[in-house]
């Protein structure tokens, strides 16, 4: 697999939670990613908790709402740029095979959806450059679109090389298992949405 089939793999089944955008800078963040990082020798690795897909110099911007959409509150952007979306009521999780990253395909089966959409950014770009980035995505009844020159992976700890995702995927994968060997036992693992989803077959 490509490094950008790997991020769509461990970023699919997350939830979208939050975003913030400049001229030059989106980035959107995403939370319970299939992503751990190694603990110690023999130890549990640690799952990370959240990421952010950071898209450089971008050319567009555009939020999308589901035309089928019920009480979805119209400045429902404002609120999640702001933590104050309520997700119990409007849940974000990311739609499998709705989540398309420089896949044509895919990408034309999210926009293919009626919806809605909202410009936040929109620029004139350098024809001999382009975009090299294109994001598409439905998390619950909305999503975003972005086009953007440069894209990184980025936790509160910094940069995941994009080159490290699969590593940093098998860890979870031993994480997933612990946790799901431990549940319900005296040492459980805390609750992980991640994980409940993800059910092993006996």
């Amino acid at each position: 697999m490509s490094d950008l089939t790997d991020l769509v793999a461990v970023i699919e089944g997350a939830a979208w939670q939050w975003w913030t955008a400049s001229p030059d800078l989106v980035p959107l963040e995403f939370s319970y990613p299939y992503l751990a990082r190694e603990g110690s020798a023999g130890a549990i690795p640690n799952p990370i908790s959240s990421v952010a897909l950071a898209f450089g110099k971008p050319s567009e911007f555009v939020f999308l709402t589901r035309s089928d959409a019920r009480d979805v509150p119209p400045d429902w952007p404002q609120q999640m740029a702001e933590d104050r979306l309520d997700f119990d009521l409007f849940p974000t999780a990311l739609s499998f095979e709705l989540f398309a990253l420089n896949d044509r395909d895919r990408q034309s089966r999210v926009l293919g959806i009626p919806h809605r959409e909202q410009l936040s950014i929109q620029r004139q770009t350098d024809p001999a450059r382009g975009d090299h980035f294109h994001l598409a995505f439905w998390a619950g009844e909305v999503g975003a679109r972005v086009a953007a020159e440069a894209i990184q992976l980025r936790t509160h700890e910094g940069v995941i090389e994009l080159g490290d995702v699969r590593a940093l995927s098998d860890s979870w994968w031993t994480y997933w298992r612990a946790y799901w060997q431990r549940r319900g036992t005296a040492e459980a693992l805390p609750y992980d949405p991640s994980c409940e989803v993800t059910i092993p077959f006996k």
